[in-house]
């Protein structure tokens, strides 16, 4: 027998958690704000949920927030834990330190999910330097829009593709 999973239903439960809010609030404080409609979606190997809500933001620098990333357990209808994923060169502490039991679960099962990881750390910090130079060439607004539309893709192949919910 498998379950269906609501993704609105998910996603409203996860809004109205108290780990959400505060993430929101944090987030506030320097003038951003998150989207309440999930940009990915995913079911892990472990039934948890990834959820990730995209920021409403035009323009980056080094530190702003393009999403809040969420883990979401079904079975005990709570939110594990939310965090803001930065722009920048590195990746999140979770996915820096992925042999640590804090990091689990991981994006894929098995070898697949650790390869994973390594290749979006690179991913992130080569995606950075051409965010750089194109900010030079093409100006703030569009490299950012670049960066931020490469750095969804670059989500989506962590969490082994699929993933994406289309606006």
């Amino acid at each position: 027998m498998s379950t269906v999973i609501d993704r609105e239903q998910v996603a409203q439960a996860i809004v109205e958690s108290d780990n959400f809010k505060c993430e929101e609030e944090y987030i506030a404080r320097g003038g951003f704000k998150a989207s309440h409609s999930p940009r990915l979606f995913k079911v892990l190997e472990d039934g948890q949920i990834r959820v990730n809500f995209p920021t409403l933001v035009d323009e980056i620098d080094e530190g702003t927030p393009l999403c809040i990333v969420t883990l979401y357990n079904p079975e005990k209808n709570m939110t594990v834990y939310c965090n803001p994923i930065l722009a920048g060169p590195v990746v999140n502490p979770c996915l820096r330190y992925f042999n640590s039991p804090l990091s689990k679960p991981h994006p894929q099962p098995g070898e697949a999910g650790y390869a994973a990881i390594t290749q979006f750390q690179q991913w992130k910090a080569a995606a950075w330097a051409k965010f750089r130079i194109e900010e030079l060439e093409l100006g703030k607004r569009i490299a950012s829009q670049n960066f931020i539309t490469q750095f969804w893709r670059g989500l989506d192949r962590l969490l082994g593709g699929n993933a994406l919910v289309e606006d």
